[in-house]
């Protein structure tokens, strides 16, 4: 099998590399570990579903080629691409569906069935094709002729459509995605990677002796995406800044306390690995400026969100509590 990367491709985290952040020479770099992608493979079944000759189970075939369903067939991976970090309802990426022949056969006789009453079954194609027997056999005939050919081309469209729709990049893309971590975290350099998980994750990198960083994010849930990192120096956590986490399937609410929130795209992936390796190498090169940027000026900024809460307190749980416009029930007893 060879294994390929394409160099005309747009490269994307966590499909074609991994962003790794590494300690060198006792500070911190950032690294893009590729991830050995079966493009070659990719390629080849693109191409036959190209192929008009060809149908669903040839495709299926080819896959199941490559990766035969006795080794592969249990595997789920918790993995988002290529969806976006703000879609909704994703579902793991599984191991393909293979049909037998038989299961094949149906969907198509199905298919058939479903076309032939569409356009044979009608009450206004059934008083026609009546009136053309009473009138003329060849008349009638032909319909049926013109008609069974309608439902011959939609079928074919269909069966072009199958084909098309074999959807097994994503697996792929997972399972390479999955053995390339599993390789990076043995390695004992490596204090951060990028993540592509589905839901609430929580992660844990402790870069140094003096500063951990807490990455939190949630991926595929919509407005309700979200991506966190938390610095903690010597124990003490910086987390001067509260955002509010709107679940509105639910209706409720999260309180999330941070030291810096992120866009919900994957290109964020830099700008939180930039932050964490200026921040943890600062801390160790020039502490006293870190104490002064991380410490004592987050402080105060967090300092003056206060005062603006205590200003307005009713005016502040408000903008909180909205949801697509409409203010949820609280205890306006809490204010004066």
């Amino acid at each position: 099998m060879v294994l390929i990367i394409i160099d005309n491709r747009k490269r994307i985290i966590n499909r074609d590399y991994i962003g790794v952040i590494k300690e060198v020479d006792g500070r911190l770099e950032y690294v893009e570990v590729d991830i050995p992608q079966n493009y070659t493979i990719i390629e080849k079944i693109e191409e036959l579903k190209k192929d008009n000759s060809r149908n669903l189970l040839d495709v299926m075939q080819m896959f199941v080629k490559y990766y035969p369903q006795e080794e592969f067939k249990c595997r789920h991976y918790n993995y988002l691409f290529p969806h976006e970090y703000d879609s909704s309802y994703v579902g793991y990426a599984d191991y393909p569906r293979i049909l037998s022949s038989d299961e094949y056969q149906k969907i198509l006789d199905d298919e058939k069935d479903c076309l032939r009453n569409k356009y044979l079954s009608s009450d206004e194609t059934k008083n026609t094709l009546e009136l053309l027997r009473q009138i003329s056999n060849e008349d009638y005939n032909r319909m049926i002729v013109d008609l069974e050919k309608k439902v011959a081309e939609e079928l074919k469209e269909y069966i072009n459509d199958l084909r098309n729709g074999f959807n097994y990049t994503r697996f792929i893309y997972a399972h390479n995605y999955t053995l390339k971590l599993r390789e990076i975290k043995k390695e004992e350099a490596v204090r951060m990677y990028s993540t592509d998980n589905i839901g609430w994750k929580n992660f844990k990198y402790n870069v140094n002796d003096d500063i951990t960083i807490y990455v939190k994010s949630n991926f595929g849930y919509g407005s309700s995406s979200y991506l966190f990192c938390n610095l903690q120096y010597k124990g003490i956590n910086i987390l001067p800044y509260s955002d509010v986490i709107k679940y509105y399937h639910v209706q409720m609410i999260d309180f999330i306390r941070h030291t810096s929130r992120y866009g919900t795209e994957r290109k964020s992936w830099i700008d939180v690995f930039t932050f964490a390796v200026k921040s943890a190498n600062m801390a160790q090169q020039e502490p006293e400026r870190f104490i002064k940027i991380w410490i004592v000026d987050e402080v105060n900024k967090m300092m003056t969100g206060i005062r603006k809460v205590m200003n307005s307190p009713k005016h502040v749980l408000e903008d909180y509590m909205k949801f697509n416009k409409e203010i949820k029930k609280w205890d306006a007893s809490y204010f004066p």
